[in-house]
């Protein structure tokens, strides 16, 4: 009975030992952060099977007057004894069989991710979603992330992400054995890469509406013609898939749909720095990808993204037509060139009055407009002078 119970207090002892100690290292590094970010949380926990909770988690950037808090980030891990290691379990390379990262609760304010959108919103999937211009402007999530290492050949890597626009979730399935060569300049362990997206299909309305918009277009048509275009950059790496991927794109952006995209690159890919050399669409054919929506297959059609045609902007012209002194008055409001006596410099500008005496011309100094007066007897030349736009051949 003795034995059990110090026993016991060696390891409730232990537990709070191990939660101060983390404690007072997040603490730390919270502190030595404040510069970039002001972060704090309610309380950290260590649980009896190794894992550990952090709950309360605020965090708001410097200099922002928005914040992202987080109900609850917890680590779990299939070796109980992980915390008790600390760093030096990951000294060597090692990693446990399981390894799990949950965010519960995350909320953000929209308004910061909008002010990272690309400067022409609606060209390609992530500038559509200005949340605040479609009515979301607090972003609720969860996500979690993990290592599997069981099987070592097959090690996997995953990442599950869901908030009011869609969920997301991705798994990287590669040889671990292979890790520590690749880090040396071999090739990349990597077999596969599954990814699995759904949109929610109101915020994807609220999305059509407002990119609708911003081209002065119908829904339908910003949906049909931009989204299911070959010119937009929704088609990465400079390649367009074909007409039956546009059209699978266009359904999955309107929401309420599934869709899966599976990639097992080729050995000649995974080779360091074998891709450099590579075309687009070549590098595109050797993922070997493969594309569903809700469950049918979609053929690609793998061709060079055509590259619209360079806008050819019309050429300016000045063309001067001279006129006399004593017509300037009909010329009054219009743009004037006048040539001065002894070799002074001409004075440009628009014609404001006209006197007996001289002529006052509104010009334009780097400090600003002006008003110059000129005297006729200082006029050796007037010109009125017109710009006409010519349009290369």
């Amino acid at each position: 009975m003795i034995v059990l119970v110090v026993l016991a207090l060696l390891v409730v002892g232990g537990k709070y030992y191990i939660e101060y100690s983390y404690k007072k290292e997040l603490d730390q590094m919270l502190i030595s952060a404040r510069s970039m970010v002001d972060a704090r949380y309610q309380d950290l926990k260590v649980g009896y099977d190794g894992s550990l909770t952090v709950t309360g988690v605020v965090v708001k950037p410097a200099e922002l007057d928005h914040d992202i808090s987080i109900s609850k980030i917890s680590l779990s891990s299939s070796d109980r004894f992980l915390l008790l290691r600390g760093k030096s379990y990951f000294k060597d390379g090692k990693f446990p069989d399981k390894l799990n990262l949950n965010i519960d609760g995350m909320g953000f304010d929209s308004a910061m991710f909008d002010m990272s959108t690309d400067t022409k919103p609606c060209r390609d999937i992530w500038s559509s979603y200005a949340y605040t211009q479609i009515g979301l402007d607090r972003i609720e999530a969860d996500a979690q992330f993990g290592f599997d290492f069981r099987d070592p050949y097959n090690a996997s890597m995953n990442l599950y992400y869901q908030d009011d626009t869609g969920s997301l979730s991705m798994e990287w399935v590669f040889d671990s054995g292979a890790l520590e060569l690749a880090m040396v300049g071999g090739d990349t362990p990597l077999k596969e890469i599954s990814l699995t997206a759904n949109l929610n299909a109101e915020v994807s309305a609220a999305v059509g509406e407002y990119c609708a918009g911003v081209f002065k277009i119908s829904s339908e048509d910003y949906f049909n013609k931009i989204i299911g275009s070959a010119k937009y950059s929704f088609n990465s790496f400079g390649v367009d898939y074909g007409p039956e991927f546009r059209e699978s794109l266009v359904k999955f952006m309107q929401g309420g749909v599934q869709a899966d995209l599976v990639m097992k690159p080729s050995k000649e890919l995974l080779k360091m720095g074998g891709s450099r050399s590579m075309k687009s669409k070549d590098i595109i054919k050797k993922l070997n990808l493969k594309v569903s929506v809700d469950g049918l297959a979609i053929p690609i059609e793998i061709k060079e993204q055509e590259k619209p045609k360079a806008v050819v902007k019309p050429k300016k012209k000045v063309v001067y037509t001279a006129i006399s002194v004593g017509q300037a008055r009909d010329y009054i409001n219009k743009h004037v060139r006048i040539q001065r006596t002894k070799d002074r410099s001409p004075i440009e500008g628009r014609l404001l009055t006209v006197t007996g005496s001289s002529l006052a011309v509104e010009i334009y100094r780097y400090t600003g407009v002006m008003t110059y007066t000129v005297p006729k007897g200082d006029i050796a030349k007037i010109e009125l002078y017109e710009v006409e736009r010519v349009t290369p051949e």
